[in-house]
Formats: C-alpha cells, sequence, structure tokens
C-alpha cells in the first residue's frame, strides 16, 4: 500500500475507535465509575484521524478533528521496554541506552562528563545533528559540553526533551543542560499540543498560524515572528514544530509530508558527523528488512 493508502486506510479505524470510546465513556459513567481511560482513547484517536488527514492535505478534514481535541488532554504516553531494562520488569527508554545511559556523576571514571552526568562513550550511538545542536530552546535540552562518542568524537548529547517523562527545564544556575535521559522516562505520542499544531498547519499560513507561532515563540523565551507572507509563517510553523516534537517519533512522518505537499526538503544530506564519507542515502522510509521481502509476495526491495 502507499502512504496515501495507509492513511485512508487509517481514519475509518479511528472512527470505529472515537465512536467505542464514547460509548464506553457512557457505559462507565452510568455504572458509577471514571470515563477517563475511555476518553484518553478517543482523544488519541481524534489526534490520529487529524494527523492521518494532514498528511492527505486533507485541511479542512484534519481542523475538524483537531479542534475536537480538549486542552485538558495533555498527553498519551507509551512506556518502552527495549533492550535489558536496568531492574527487570521495568520500562526501559529507548533513547537513554543509545545516548550512553547517562547517571548522576562528578568524576569521569573512564566515562564523559557533562553538566555533572557521565556518559559511557562506547554506548553513545546517537548524537546531536549540528542542525539541532546550535539550537537553543528549553523544548530540546542538550549536554552544556560536548561528550566523547564512541567514534571518538566529541558531540552535544541530547537530555531529556519536552515529551518525555520527567521533562525539567534547563535552568542556566542548577541545571543548565536541563535534565538527563532517565531509563523510565515515557514518551508523548499525541496530545491536545499536537492537534493545535494540526490546526495551524491546516491554517496554511494565515492569520491564525501566525498567532499560534507567536504563542510558542514567546512562551519559549522568543520574539515574535518576522514572518510576512504564507510560506514564510509555514516555515517559522515548521521550525516551532521541530522543537516541540523533538525526540517523539513526529519527524520522518513530518519531512515525508513536508517534501510531498510543499516540496521542502528537510532530509539530512551530505556526510555523518564526524566522517568524510557522504553517507547518507536518498531513502525517505526506514528499509524494508530482507525478511519481510522474501516473506511477501508483493514487496518490492
Amino acid at each position: 500500500m502507499t502512504p496515501a493508502q495507509l492513511f485512508a486506510a487509517a481514519k475509518p479505524k479511528f472512527d470505529s475507535a472515537i465512536t467505542i470510546g464514547i460509548a464506553s465513556g457512557d457505559a462507565a459513567v452510568a455504572a458509577g465509575k471514571s470515563r477517563a481511560s475511555a476518553d484518553s482513547v478517543v482523544n488519541l484517536s481524534l489526534v490520529g484521524e487529524a494527523r492521518a488527514a494532514l498528511n492527505l492535505g486533507d485541511y479542512a478534514t484534519a481542523a475538524t478533528y483537531a479542534s475536537q481535541v480538549p486542552s485538558t488532554f495533555t498527553a498519551y504516553r507509551v512506556y518502552y521496554a527495549e533492550g535489558i531494562p536496568t531492574t527487570p520488569g521495568l520500562p526501559t527508554n529507548p533513547i537513554w541506552g543509545d545516548v550512553g545511559s547517562p547517571q548522576a556523576s562528578s568524576a569521569a571514571n573512564g566515562t564523559s562528563v557533562s553538566g555533572g552526568f557521565s556518559y559511557i562513550a562506547g554506548g553513545l550511538w546517537l548524537a546531536m545533528s549540528a542542525k539541532f545542536d546550535t539550537i537553543t530552546d528549553p523544548r530540546m535540552p542538550h549536554t552544556p559540553t560536548r561528550v566523547r562518542g564512541m567514534n571518538t568524537g566529541n558531540f552535544f548529547v541530547a537530555n531529556k526533551p519536552v515529551s518525555y517523562g520527567g521533562y525539567v527545564p534547563p535552568n542556566p544556575t542548577t541545571l543548565p543542560g536541563g535534565q538527563a535521559m532517565t531509563p523510565g522516562a515515557s514518551i508523548r505520542i499525541a496530545s491536545y499540543k499536537e492537534a493545535q499544531y494540526i490546526l495551524a498547519e491546516a491554517s496554511q499560513g494565515d492569520a491564525a498560524t501566525l498567532a499560534f507561532v507567536n504563542q510558542e515563540r514567546i512562551a519559549n523565551g522568543r520574539g515574535p515572528s518576522t514572518a510576512v507572507t504564507p510560506a514564510e509563517i509555514l516555515a517559522d510553523l515548521r521550525d516551532q514544530r521541530r522543537r516541540e516534537f523533538y525526540l517523539d517519533n513526529h519527524r520522518v512522518g513530518d519531512m515525508r509530508r513536508y517534501l510531498t505537499q510543499y516540496s521542502v526538503d528537510e532530509w539530512p544530506s551530505g556526510v555523518y558527523p564526524n566522517s568524510a564519507v557522504p553517507n547518507y542515502g536518498s531513502l525517505t522510509c526506514f528499509p524494508l528488512p530482507n525478511t519481510e521481502t522474501n516473506a511477501n509476495p508483493n514487496a518490492t526491495p
């Protein structure tokens, strides 16, 4: 199936989830119980439907569903258990291990130290792209100094972003780089905030989009936008969006939409950090593993 076919197939499933969730909530209330769990699924599905419509370029439908998400829907969170949990049975945030499993420390002891946390250089698989490590924004904090990575390069490393459970905004005195990753941190995957970003994009760069962009900029320590044209306003919205949803699995879908709907290419290109070889390819999706292409006669490698 093409991406458009997948998004179209998802929409009736979200509609079904919304209908079932509302009915489940009503039944819970009738039984004298809370409808909170049912409502969380309804709101997750409203965001999902709005997201699917946005990716199809159906801005009117995207706005219809996004506008129904209440401000009380702060987040639908997921907890991961990838790799080997530090404590059996407890979740493990997948990014925590890939940034060198930071631990509070003031001495190197064979690791790299930054901002009061030590990072295992041999386990440091993920570092901030130069596109992001120059951004000063409380939503996407990083180590105050560079640390040594597994290929002996020195990089800024992402600390816990705003989408992660237990997020603590940077403080220039007590926590200059924000809070380091923690193994059990949840990740926000849908929220009222995303619904507002969908509404802003669905407005396609009008006064409502600009008002939202300014709200986000000012709330995070920046002045009002200087954008004037719809294209400039949407560009500023894209910049705010990459900050707000940093490291919570929105980015690939966003870059694909920007390319197909706006002819804006934000995919990384050129050389990997600390490398002399132009390693980035041209794929705009996750490659299919051989096991899938071999087992599916309809799959094309």
